[in-house]
């Protein structure tokens, strides 16, 4: 089943590649999106696909992959909605 969510991430995750690698990954789910810093030093992230690839990426991120340090996830479950291309950071 096809869903949607927006994944906010706090701890260490500006400054260590955490953008480039949630990109590489969500690619290698057939995840379309995008990833982005907030201001207030955590990152968001909007991915649309299939449930199960969802899922491996929110367990993925749990992992505190690379150098990154996940403090805290949160993850709002939206309606799915096919709206993006592909999975994009953006600046």
């Amino acid at each position: 089943m096809n869903k949607r969510t927006l994944i906010t991430v706090w701890g260490e995750v500006q400054g260590v590649n955490f953008r480039v690698m949630v990109k590489m990954k969500a690619e290698k789910l057939n995840l379309k999106g995008w990833v982005a810093n907030l201001g207030n030093g955590a990152v968001k992230i909007e991915a649309e696909g299939k449930d199960y690839a969802l899922d491996k990426l929110i367990d993925w991120i749990n992992s505190s992959p690379g150098l990154s340090i996940v403090a805290d996830i949160k993850i709002e479950w939206l309606v799915y909605k096919n709206i993006f291309e592909n999975f994009a950071i953006k600046y």
